[in-house]
């Protein structure tokens, strides 16, 4: 008689061992930091949009996660301890070590970006002038050095300290270079006359 058990019930699931694959995706926007430099200084710190976009875009794809990385990213100062944390814990997840404190530069960051806005509100309306125009200005020079920090430590997490995935130009990137260095030339002439230099 032939044993039961040896026969192949064609209704049991298979029995293959289901192992789950290694997320093997970038999980933030990696950028050699001389392009970061460029592309934030050029286009006066408009950059930062898109930077926090495209790094929500990434880890709502690694992670799985349902987020919304436009409002994430235009309104940052909500978010930046967030995802700066996030940044952390893959630091962390590589055993790759960088000081940071994220907390601090989150906090940092924050404070400068409200304060630009401010400066830039009280510009425009003449208020404080010429004081105000030039905090503006500095401002995005603040800001830079202060998401430095994090775009090395992302950098880092995605296992390409150099950024080398990201450091080549691209025509898009030209062109937002392009239209930032108009904006530039507005805002020279602007403290320009506002100083009576001209």
């Amino acid at each position: 008689m032939e044993n039961i058990d040896l026969i192949e019930n064609p209704y049991a699931p298979p029995n293959a061992e289901l192992e789950n694959p290694k997320d093997t995706s970038e999980h933030f926007y990696v950028v050699s930091i001389q392009k970061f430099t460029v592309l934030f200084l050029s286009t006066i710190g408009l950059y930062t949009i898109y930077w926090f976009y495209a790094n929500w875009k990434r880890y709502r794809y690694a992670a799985g996660y349902k987020i919304w990385p436009i409002p994430r990213a235009i309104f940052s100062i909500f978010f930046a301890h967030s995802l700066f944390d996030k940044v952390q814990t893959g630091l962390k997840r590589r055993g790759q070590e960088y000081k940071w404190m994220p907390s601090t530069v989150a906090t940092l960051y924050v404070i400068i970006a409200i304060l630009g806005n401010v400066m830039d509100s009280i510009a425009v309306k003449g208020i404080w002038s010429p004081y105000s125009d030039v905090l503006s200005v500095l401002s995005v020079f603040a800001l830079y050095f202060i998401l430095v920090k994090p775009q090395r430590a992302i950098n880092l997490s995605e296992g390409d300290p150099g950024g080398i995935s990201n450091s080549s130009f691209n025509v898009v990137n030209y062109v937002w270079v392009g239209l930032g260095l108009v904006i530039w030339s507005f805002v020279i002439i602007g403290l320009v006359y506002t100083f009576g230099l001209a």
